[in-house]
């Protein structure tokens, strides 16, 4: 459970100070590694908020969209690893 909660924090503070594609890895590294990590859908809406454009096209939700498939993806991967 710690180490749940410091990963967390973890990508929290990345959300904030380094570019997406290090908080996508970031996130599909916590979806690997912790089973229903569904924070990541919760992170790609933070990024949405704060960082997303302001139109009406689904390019408004790309951080929601891309943390769904980060989700489906990693899921899919465990699957066939394990």
């Amino acid at each position: 459970m710690k180490k749940r909660l410091f990963f967390d924090f973890v990508l929290l503070c990345a959300v904030f100070y380094t570019p997406w594609w290090f908080v996508a890895v970031l996130a599909f590294f916590g979806v690997l590694f912790f089973s229903s990590f569904y924070e990541v859908i919760v992170f790609g809406a933070l990024i949405d908020f704060l960082y997303g454009a302001r139109t009406l096209s689904a390019m408004g939700m790309a951080g929601i969209l891309g943390s769904v498939i980060v989700f489906a993806l990693a899921t899919y991967v465990k699957k066939i690893v394990r």
